[in-house]
C-alpha cells in the first residue's frame, strides 16, 4: 500500500496543473489505472484513508497571514522571500510555482483526489469480498467527509463565506471524480457550498458513533463540520442544531487553570477538546507564531485571562510568540474542537435572538478560561453581546486559520470594517476586507484561464 500512496501522490500533484497536456494525460492515466487495480478490498481503501500525511498533515494558514492576527516588523518581512512578502501585503505573487500557496492548494486537492478514489472504488468492491456492509458504508462516509472538509477549507480560504449576494461569484473547481483528465469548470460559490453540504450530510449518515483516534472522523466530527459550515453560510438555526448534536457526543472542555503555564507547548496533540486532528501551517504562518503576533491581538488577553500565559511567551526582545497550539509542537492546528463548537453555539444563539441563553452559555465556557477570582459575571453582562462574542472568538481561536473567515463573515453579515496597514521595503500598503481575495496559484491559472 505504501507504494500505491507514493505513486498516486506524485501522479496527482503533477496532473493537477498539467492535465491540459494531452501528451501527458494518457501516461498518467495508465499509471493511475495500474495503481487502482491493486485496491481490491475494503482494507485497501481504509489503508488509503489512514494516510495521515495526506489527510491530516495539510498546509494551511494563508488566511491567518492575511488577517489582523499577524504583524511583522519591517526589518523581518523585508528579509523574507518575495512570495511571502507579496502574500503579507495582500498582493498576488508574481509566480507561486515554488511558493507554499500552491503547496497548500495542491495538497487540499490531493486529499480530495484520494477521497474520490475511495468513493469510486467502494462502488466496485463486491460485498461478497468485504463481508461487512456497515464497515463499507463507514468507509464511504469517511471519504465523503474528507471531500467535504477540503472543499470547504479551499473555498473558505480563497473565497470566503456564502451570502445570497455572493452566490454567483467565481469560486474554486469542484472535483468529484478521480479522472485526472476531467476538466475544471467555472464553479460558483453557491455551487461549491451546495456540493460541500451534499457530501457532508451523506457522511453524517454513515460515520461511526466513535473512533479510536481522532485522525479519523466520527459522527461528532461530521456534526462539528456542519456547525462550521452553516455558520459560514449564515444559517444560524442549523449552526446551533449541529453544535448541539456535536456536544451531545463530545463536550469536554479543558480547565486551563490546571495546565502548566511555563511549558513551551502547554497543550498536547489530540487532547480532550480535539474532534478531528488537522495540522501544519505554511512557512510564513509558522514564522508568525514566533515573530509576527499582532500586538493588538496580544493586548486583548487582559488580567484574569489564563490564555495570556498559556498562549504566549516572550521572545528575548520582549515581543510575544504564540505557543497555544493544539498539536503539541510548532505548526498551526486547524481541526474542529469542542471549544470552537461551543462558540459556534453561542453565536448562533445570539443571532437567533436568544441573548440571555447566549450570555449564559458563554459564561459557562469562559469559566474554563479565566481565573476563579476574576469577575466573570460582570465581564459577560457588562459588554454588548455581539462585540463580546467576536472578541472571545478571536482570542480563543487565534492561529486556527479561522480569523480570516470570521473577518469576512462579520463584514458581509454585519458591515464590520477592517482597514489594516502594513509596511514592506519602506512602502505602506492598506487593506480592505471587501476588496481582497487570496489569489489563485499562478500555475493553476496558466492551465485554467477561465479562473482569471
Amino acid at each position: 500500500m505504501n507504494d500505491i500512496k507514493i505513486k498516486v501522490k506524485s501522479i496527482y500533484l503533477v496532473a493537477l496543473l498539467l492535465s491540459t497536456f494531452s501528451g501527458c494525460s494518457k501516461i498518467l492515466e495508465e499509471k493511475s489505472d495500474q495503481s487502482l487495480k491493486q485496491m481490491e478490498t475494503i482494507d485497501d481503501l481504509q489503508a488509503l484513508l489512514n494516510n495521515s500525511g495526506i489527510f491530516n498533515d495539510v498546509p494551511a494558514g494563508m488566511g491567518e497571514v492575511c488577517s489582523d492576527n499577524v504583524y511583522f516588523v519591517p526589518d523581518f518581512i523585508n528579509a523574507q522571500p518575495e512570495f511571502d512578502q507579496n502574500l503579507y501585503v495582500w498582493h498576488a505573487p508574481n509566480s507561486s510555482a515554488d511558493g507554499l500557496l500552491a503547496d497548500a492548494w495542491n495538497n487540499c486537492y490531493l486529499a480530495i483526489y484520494y477521497s474520490n478514489l475511495v468513493i469510486e472504488q467502494s462502488q466496485r468492491i463486491s460485498l461478497a469480498h468485504t463481508g461487512d456492509v456497515n464497515r463499507l458504508e463507514q468507509i464511504k462516509g469517511w471519504a465523503h467527509f474528507l471531500r467535504a472538509y477540503y472543499h470547504l477549507a479551499l473555498v473558505s480560504t480563497w473565497r470566503g463565506p456564502w451570502t445570497a449576494q455572493r452566490d454567483q461569484m467565481l469560486a474554486i473547481p469542484i472535483r468529484v471524480v478521480s479522472d485526472i483528465n476531467a476538466p475544471n469548470i467555472r464553479n460558483t460559490l453557491g455551487e461549491v457550498y451546495h456540493q460541500v453540504e451534499q457530501d457532508m450530510l451523506y457522511a453524517i449518515a454513515r460515520l461511526p458513533s466513535s473512533v479510536s483516534i481522532v485522525t479519523a472522523p466520527d459522527k461528532a466530527a461530521g456534526y462539528a463540520l456542519a456547525s462550521r459550515f452553516y455558520l459560514l453560510k449564515g444559517d444560524y438555526e442549523k449552526t446551533r442544531l449541529y453544535a448541539d448534536s456535536t456536544l451531545s457526543l463530545k463536550n469536554s472542555i479543558m480547565d486551563y487553570a490546571t495546565l502548566d503555564q511555563s511549558a513551551n507547548f502547554p497543550f498536547t496533540a489530540m487532547n480532550a477538546e480535539v474532534i478531528f486532528h488537522v495540522y501544519r501551517g505554511i512557512n510564513l504562518v509558522n514564522r508568525a507564531l514566533t515573530d509576527g503576533v499582532s500586538p493588538e491581538l496580544h493586548a486583548l488577553y487582559g488580567g484574569g485571562d489564563l490564555r495570556r500565559e498559556l498562549y504566549f511567551r516572550r521572545n528575548p526582545n520582549g515581543t510575544p510568540r504564540f505557543k497555544g497550539l493544539y498539536n503539541g509542537t510548532l505548526g498551526i492546528f486547524t481541526g474542529p474542537t469542542t471549544s470552537e463548537v461551543v462558540l459556534n453555539q453561542v453565536e448562533a444563539l445570539w443571532r437567533t435572538g436568544q441573548i440571555e441563553e447566549s450570555r449564559t452559555a458563554l459564561e459557562k465556557f469562559l469559566r474554563h478560561r479565566y481565573r476563579s477570582e476574576f469577575d466573570l459575571p460582570g465581564y459577560v453582562s457588562g459588554a454588548p453581546i455581539d462585540s463580546l462574542i467576536k472578541v472571545e472568538r478571536r482570542k480563543e481561536l487565534a492561529f486556527r486559520d479561522i480569523r480570516w473567515q470570521d473577518m469576512q463573515r462579520y463584514h458581509y453579515t454585519d458591515g464590520d470594517e477592517y482597514i489594516m496597514i502594513r509596511e514592506l521595503r519602506a512602502e505602506k500598503y492598506s487593506f480592505d476586507v471587501a476588496n481582497f481575495n487570496i489569489p489563485y496559484p499562478e500555475n493553476f491559472l496558466v492551465f485554467n484561464p477561465l479562473y482569471r
